[in-house]
Order: structure tokens, then C-alpha cells, then sequence
């Protein structure tokens, strides 16, 4: 008798099933925060990842997806050291399938494929039911370790304010590759967890920079005149140049 689910890697075909799966387990919270996936589910997963691993539970029965999971790598700071983590996200179970054994087969399958590797997880504080999973000590799941919290500003684009700035600001261009390399890898290494991201690859056609270009980036120098000494930088990323034929490598 075959086996009714299938824990497997993705396809390019199951990209409408992802989406329809996304749609229909939107997070808890005040607000809901999703990445922009239409129309293609996989757009996203090089930008979250580096090195994708993305895995999804089938009814073979039913023919529907009824689970998903990601465990890709990419390369974050850990101790100011550039180190190769996994990290997982993406975790969905259809409605149908939530207080059963869904979670039960995927999490023994996540062991199954890491051995002893560890990875990183960011959990919004209003999405309880996450929350409750991670902190019921079900012998299933991973051990959590609370490793801090992550503060997002957001900035409303619909106000306009006019301030006088004490710095020279401009945009980026391919001659400041070299200096905002080294401020980036001064600073970013200097917090846990945060993302190593190589300048030079930025317009390149490298799937972990889609979409970015130098130019959107904005360096603040001294203000004393000397425009090499740079001591801040931002970044606008719009992702959503989104096209139907957008193409991933999956594993």
C-alpha cells in the first residue's frame, strides 16, 4: 500500500499549491507580514536564502500540498566570524492538517536531514500559536534557545518632512564598492545572526541580490568635507519586479 504523505523537495510545478497554501495560513499578530511571492512562490526563496533547501508534505490522496518548510543555508556572523546557517522559515500546514501529526512527520524529517546542524529561526512575538509549538518541549521538535529580539522600523511613505542633515548623503555608485565593503563587514560583525551580503555580487545576475542595485543604496560621509570617511549607509530594495517567468534552481 503506498504511503499517503510524502515528505519531498520542491518542484518548480508546486509553486500555485505554495501560494495557495500561503494564502490560507496567514501569521497571528496585529499585523501580518508575508513576503510578496505572486506570481511565482519561488522568487523569494534565493533572496531568504543563499543555498535554498525547501521541502514540502504532499497527500498523495487528495493530491494537495499539506505542509511546507524551508532549511536553506546562508552566511550570517556568529562571534564576528562569516559562518554557513541554516535557517528555517516558511513553516505552513494546511487547516486541515494543524493538530495533527503534519508537524509531527515534518520536524522528524527536518532531523532526518540535518543530523546535528543547527539554525536560526525569527518568530513574530504575536504569533502565539509559533510560539506555544516552540515551547512545549514535545520531544519532536528541535530545542530553542532564545538568542534575543530583532526591533524592524518601518517608515510611513506617506509623510513628507523636511530636515535640515549635519552629513553629506548620496547615492552609491560601483567606485564605492571597496568602502562600503569594509564599513559593512566592520559593523554587521558585530551582531549575532546578522546577514553577510558580498557588494561586489549587487547587479550582478546573483540570485541572493535580485532586483538590488548600487544605486539604491545611500552613504552618509563626515560632514567636515572629507566624503571618504563613510559612517552610515541605507539601502532601498523594491522586490517587487516580480515576472511570470521567473526561474529558480531548486536542489
Amino acid at each position: 500500500m503506498s504511503q499517503r504523505y510524502v515528505i519531498r523537495p520542491t518542484v518548480p510545478e508546486d509553486s500555485q499549491a505554495l501560494l495557495d497554501l500561503l494564502s490560507d495560513t496567514p501569521q497571528e499578530g496585529s499585523i501580518q507580514l508575508n513576503f510578496e511571492r505572486q506570481p511565482n512562490y519561488f522568487y523569494a526563496t534565493y533572496i531568504g536564502t543563499s543555498d535554498p533547501d525547501l521541502w514540502v508534505m504532499e497527500d498523495t490522496q487528495a493530491k494537495i500540498i499539506v505542509g511546507a518548510f524551508s532549511i536553506g543555508k546562508r552566511n550570517v556572523f556568529i562571534n564576528g566570524v562569516p559562518r554557513a546557517v541554516r535557517y528555517a522559515s516558511d513553516l505552513r500546514i494546511h487547516r486541515s492538517q494543524q493538530g495533527g501529526r503534519a508537524l509531527y512527520r515534518m520536524f522528524k524529517h527536518y532531523k532526518e536531514q540535518t543530523k546535528d546542524e543547527w539554525m536560526q529561526t525569527v518568530i513574530l512575538e504575536e504569533n502565539k500559536a509559533s510560539m506555544d509549538t516552540v515551547s512545549s518541549g514535545r520531544t519532536v521538535l528541535p530545542t530553542y534557545y532564545p538568542a534575543g529580539r530583532y526591533r524592524t522600523n518601518m517608515i510611513d511613505l506617506r509623510r513628507t518632512e523636511k530636515r535640515k542633515i549635519k552629513h553629506y548623503v548620496r547615492r552609491a555608485t560601483a567606485d564605492d564598492v571597496v568602502i562600503m565593503q569594509a564599513f559593512f563587514d566592520k559593523e554587521a560583525r558585530k551582531k549575532q545572526f546578522y546577514p553577510c551580503y558580498d557588494f561586489s555580487l549587487i547587479g550582478t545576475d546573483n540570485d541572493y541580490y535580485r532586483d538590488i542595485r548600487l544605486s539604491d543604496f545611500f552613504l552618509a560621509f563626515e560632514s567636515n568635507g572629507d566624503r571618504q570617511n563613510l559612517i552610515g549607509m541605507t539601502g532601498l530594495w523594491d522586490q517587487k519586479n516580480l515576472q511570470a517567468n521567473t526561474h529558480c534552481r531548486l536542489r
